[in-house]
């Protein structure tokens, strides 16, 4: 149902430093339960979440279409 979103592999095109300088959408601001995709990427999908990092309760690298975002 989420394809093509999976979890991340050696395919998967990023930069490097994607998780210093990712790009804020606005699409987060319209999701109220957010512990909602927390709990169905992590806990029910098995995805990595990459931890706290300075203003972030998590972090979760996804691939789409090849391509490295974050679900932040």
């Amino acid at each position: 149902i989420l394809f093509p979103i999976k979890q991340v592999d050696d395919n998967t095109k990023a930069n490097e430093k994607l998780l210093f300088f990712a790009e804020r959408s606005d699409a987060g601001r319209e999701i109220q339960d957010y512990y909602l995709v927390y709990f169905l990427f992590v806990n029910l999908l098995g995805f990595r979440d990459t931890g706290r990092f300075e203003k972030l309760a998590w972090s979760i690298p996804i691939d789409f279409n090849g391509k490295a975002f974050l679900i932040e």
